[in-house]
């Protein structure tokens, strides 16, 4: 297996056999990033590793790869905070001013948006505000909508977000009452750029099972459950395997802690879930706690047919965790890992882990579930955000076409 399938991968002898150690990056290691070595394995490998278990070494090591280099990225070392006429000072006052809302978004956009700025940061980051014409904003967005490769896509959405989080650095600009931020905020107040269309892509229960059955196939039964999860119980993935947040206070009083990282808004037996009863009541991470997801889960053959594979025992902290680790997942290992298994399962790459969600309102308005219960069990504020995942837009159009016969005396002529 190549460096770039299993970056950092190196292999230590010992007498029972090998073990697999990743090794962090050298810049990393030269500024005291830890952890610089991870073990891979509690035990060491007699022979060579079998196809599968080089494929779960391979995923974490890109994992932790995809961490140090995210702390390299300046995560560490903020940038500091001096508008100087460029846009990119204005990117870095928008990230470490006590007042700027960055410091108020949830870990995952958070993610999204450090990527975000640092592409405007590297592409356009030394303009003069003052000089920014609507002719350069134009422009701008055209290049970052270019195809990423000869013959590729364009790249509508991404190219939209960049714009997007120009828009909110400039009026962060503006809020500090910066004339160069505030003059050209005023000028994309009148602009609109193409967004990419809506994603209509959703998961069949069949794919569903087969996703399943090449995950127990892994021996990951974990995978297995919490796509059954996500499917009947219409859950977002955070919602079902948590997410680990940097977190300043380092070790809080009775969380989950791995290398300086915090474990949250995941289900846990007893607190969220009953282990015998399979009643689910859990505050919703989009939410951020102010609704609840409320299910019987014992309602819900496909998560039965998991958890029988969770004997009693087992049943207490963290629903989910990662066979490998024995922890709960990392978001990015586990959507790899579902990737694979969807992909040996026959699911189409267009077809997302996150789209469990999405197939499971589907197939309960094509089942003839009222909108607005839907939207319940969803966790949804309205029937119009449900509107959206419900995306099987053909069938619909058959039921209506039906009833409209039907409405006739059956006689379609």
């Amino acid at each position: 297996m190549s460096k770039d399938q299993a970056p950092g991968l190196e292999w230590r002898a010992r007498k029972a056999g090998r073990i697999p150690i990743w090794v962090a990056p050298a810049e990393a290691r030269k500024q005291s990033f830890t952890p610089q070595t991870v073990r891979l394995s509690a035990d060491p490998f007699a022979g060579e590793p079998s196809t599968v278990e080089m494929q779960v070494l391979a995923s974490t090591c890109r994992r932790l790869q995809a961490e140090a280099k995210e702390w390299l990225s300046g995560l560490h070392n903020p940038p500091k905070a001096r508008y100087d006429g460029s846009l990119k000072s204005l990117i870095d006052l928008y990230q470490v001013h006590e007042l700027s809302p960055f410091h108020a978004i949830t870990a995952e956009t958070r993610r999204s948006y450090v990527y975000n700025l640092g592409v405007l940061t590297k592409r356009i980051g030394a303009r003069r505000l003052d000089r920014v014409t609507g002719e350069d904003l134009l422009r701008w967005h055209r290049e970052f909508a270019k195809p990423s490769k000869v013959g590729g896509k364009p790249r509508i959405r991404f190219a939209h977000a960049l714009m997007t989080q120009l828009r909110i650095v400039l009026k962060f600009g503006k809020v500090l009452n910066i004339a160069d931020a505030k003059e050209l905020r005023s000028v994309m107040e009148d602009m609109k750029f193409a967004t990419a269309p809506q994603r209509d892509a959703f998961i069949l229960p069949e794919q569903v099972e087969a996703v399943r059955k090449a995950a127990h196939a892994r021996g990951l039964p974990s995978i297995a459950l919490a796509t059954a999860i996500m499917f009947e119980a219409v859950l977002r993935q955070k919602d079902v395997i948590g997410e680990w947040l940097v977190d300043a206070s380092a070790e809080p009083a009775g969380a989950l802690v791995d290398r300086g990282r915090v474990w949250r808004t995941g289900m846990i037996w007893g607190e969220h879930l009953g282990p015998t009863d399979l009643l689910l009541s859990k505050p919703t991470s989009k939410s951020r706690g102010r609704r609840r997801a409320e299910h019987d889960l014992s309602a819900m053959p496909m998560v039965v047919a998991e958890l029988a594979h969770v004997p009693a025992s087992h049943r207490i902290g963290p629903v989910i965790v990662c066979e490998t680790t024995g922890r709960p997942w990392r978001a990015r290992h586990f959507r790899e890992i579902w990737r694979e298994c969807a992909r040996s399962a026959g699911v189409p790459d267009a077809v997302w882990c996150m789209d469990a969600r999405a197939g499971g309102i589907t197939e309960g308005s094509s089942a003839g579930a009222d909108l607005a219960h839907l939207s319940k069990a969803a966790t949804h504020t309205n029937t119009v955000t449900t509107s959206r995942y419900n995306r099987d837009a053909l069938s619909k159009s058959r039921k209506v076409a039906e009833l409209r016969v039907i409405s006739r005396g059956g006689n379609a002529a």
